[in-house]
């Protein structure tokens, strides 16, 4: 079990992978808390402000991006 899946069990939250390379239609709108992006950021080919506003369609109100991204 990867620490992120133990993060979730410890807060009683469901966490899932998703292939950001496909439409997010894993997602009903306003349905995630928080999108935890771990070093996936610097892959995204698409342009950003595409695959954020993609993103914000299943966020909920108040919900939160954290993003871990490489230093170097």
């Amino acid at each position: 079990m990867t620490s992120v899946k133990r993060l979730g069990k410890h807060l009683g939250a469901e966490i899932r992978g998703v292939d950001l390379a496909r439409p997010l239609v894993y997602f009903a709108e306003n349905s995630v808390e928080v999108f935890l992006h771990s070093h996936v950021a610097e892959h995204i080919f698409a342009p950003v402000g595409d695959f954020m506003r993609e993103l914000n369609k299943t966020i909920r109100p108040g919900g939160l991006h954290i993003f871990q991204v490489p230093i170097r």
